[in-house]
């Protein structure tokens, strides 16, 4: 029973400590966790060394990644730069271990965790809310978890009675499976594989488990960090949801890898650590952890990229297919001619595309959804342009250039003016100014048009819009007041944004499908 009781004693002080250390060291740093981790992340090995570095800092690989995946749903990294920062995330959460065994299971623990936790607990009451009691609320973690360790020592040395210590030691591959299995529960207990490997490292530490059997179990606890990200992605974006499945795809590759290597990595760890006089399977334990970790992110380098394009075709939703660009690629941004050409067909899809929309004027969340794809393409192929003016050396290709980027600049006002269109879509278009608009969408929908024409239907509904003007006022000042001063004044509104709706039709057709000659300057107006 007391056996039992130290146990649970000393498992829930270590929970404790790992989960104030983590707490405390994020929350002095704050926002600086968010920005590091968005300016850090441009390369491969920046984007893994942040990882590790922050991870190595908050001593929790859960909180990288779930941090990772907050910044990864809100489009603030993009998935490339999000999976090594979790590949490195893996690296970092090794630092736990080598403070387990070389710290905590080595000296003697009421030396260290004492002053901690004095010193943690004064800076949290004597500062609390700022950086200095935050580093106080973590520095009291630390001394409970030495505290916390200490107690599950004590708790193995009472449990060789009852505890079937000969099946912890043996090496047949089936049992270091169930090993594996046990280590992943264990971490999904915990929710933290930190305080699974602080368990493993313990028990190691008293003999209850045999070396092969702690590598097994310490492959399972690298393992079962991934519960944590998957249950972050409930209800999260789909970007999220695949780095969630980047980790557990990483994760898994690791321990089969490790599993696979066991025996020659296991050699690797004891003729490393043959050197030294004081080694202790806690301690080798630590670097057959840090190995296969590294083992794991050197795979990564060229996995990684083949590994992201298959799960970029994973959790697809109707508004990402529809955001994705038709003729831009790579290929044809080498090329000046193609890159122009495919600029253009792109931006006429996309007005193609706004001018069914506006032709359906229907307030459904589906039109909604198309809009925001739309917004998403023209922020792709914002992207896709920047990569043009190095390749477009020729004045006339620098002239094509110059009309695409004025084109998408009308397109993306005409997308504001979409969604301000979409709060008032209810309100009835009067009937003079619908039909000289739908002439006009008509007219665009064939394509090539000439400039006149363009110019006399877009005049069309200058006149229409002031005809609906006179006959509204009239009607407010009438004897009879037909209609109320409210009624009028959101019936100009709308056909006023109407009006601008159609300039902007008229300007992209002007820039994407008269031909360059007709003018060396994009027009301002119509």
């Amino acid at each position: 029973m007391a056996v039992a009781v130290f146990l649970l004693g000393g498992l829930g002080l270590l929970l404790l400590g790992m989960e104030l250390l983590t707490q405390g060291l994020r929350q002095a740093a704050g926002e600086r966790l968010r920005v590091w981790l968005q300016r850090s992340t441009r390369t491969r090995w920046r984007g893994a060394l942040s990882g590790f570095l922050i991870t190595a800092l908050v001593q929790s690989s859960s909180a990288v990644t779930v941090a990772t995946l907050g910044l990864t749903n809100a489009a603030m990294v993009n998935l490339r730069q999000a999976a090594w920062v979790v590949f490195g995330s893996n690296l970092g959460t090794t630092m736990t271990a080598w403070i387990v065994a070389l710290i905590g299971l080595s000296w003697k623990v009421e030396a260290l965790a004492l002053p901690l936790i004095g010193l943690g607990v004064l800076l949290h009451v004597l500062r609390s809310g700022k950086t200095s009691g935050f580093i106080g609320t973590a520095l009291a973690g630390f001394g409970l978890l030495f505290f916390g360790l200490e107690m599950l020592k004590d708790a193995f040395d009472g449990a060789g009675q009852w505890l079937p210590v000969e099946y912890l030691t043996l090496q047949s591959p089936l049992h270091l499976l169930a090993g594996v299995l046990l280590g992943m529960v264990l971490t999904t207990l915990l929710q933290s594989s930190s305080a699974a490997l602080a368990v493993v490292l313990t028990a190691a530490s008293q003999g209850f488990i045999g070396p092969l059997m702690g590598a097994a179990l310490v492959i399972g606890a690298n393992l079962g960090t991934t519960s944590t990200a998957l249950l972050a992605t409930l209800g999260a974006t789909s970007e999220a949801k695949r780095l969630a499945l980047v980790h557990v795809m990483f994760n898994v590759l690791t321990a089969v890898v490790a599993l696979v290597l066991l025996w020659p990595l296991w050699w690797v760890t004891t003729w490393l650590t043959a050197a030294a006089s004081s080694a202790v399977l806690a301690t080798q334990l630590a670097l057959f952890h840090t190995l296969f970790n590294v083992l794991g992110l050197l795979l990564m380098w060229p996995l990684a990229d083949p590994m992201l394009r298959w799960v970029a075709g994973r959790y697809r939703t109707q508004q990402e297919d529809a955001a994705a660009l038709r003729f831009l690629d790579d290929t044809v941004l080498g090329v000046a001619e193609l890159g122009l050409a495919a600029l253009n067909q792109e931006l006429k899809q996309v007005l193609a595309e706004q001018m069914q929309q506006l032709a359906a004027q229907a307030d459904s969340d589906r039109q909604a959804a198309a809009r925001a794809a739309l917004e998403q393409r023209l922020l792709k192929i914002a992207s896709a342009a920047g990569h043009l003016p190095s390749v477009c050396a020729t004045g006339e290709q620098q002239r094509g250039l110059l009309h695409g980027l004025h084109a998408l600049e009308e397109l993306r006002e005409l997308s504001e003016l979409q969604a301000h269109l979409h709060v008032s879509s209810r309100e009835p278009l009067p009937a003079e100014l619908q039909s000289a608009l739908h002439s006009l969408l008509a007219a665009l929908h064939r394509g090539a048009i000439a400039a006149d024409e363009l110019a006399a239907l877009r005049l069309g509904v200058s006149e229409a819009r002031q005809a609906v003007r006179e006959r509204l006022l009239h009607q407010l000042q009438g004897t009879d007041q037909q209609v109320s001063a409210e009624a009028v004044a959101r019936s100009l509104a709308l056909c006023a944004r109407w009006e601008r709706v159609a300039d902007q039709l008229a300007r992209c057709a002007r820039l994407l499908w008269l031909k360059a000659a007709d003018t060396d300057q994009p027009p301002t107006t119509v």
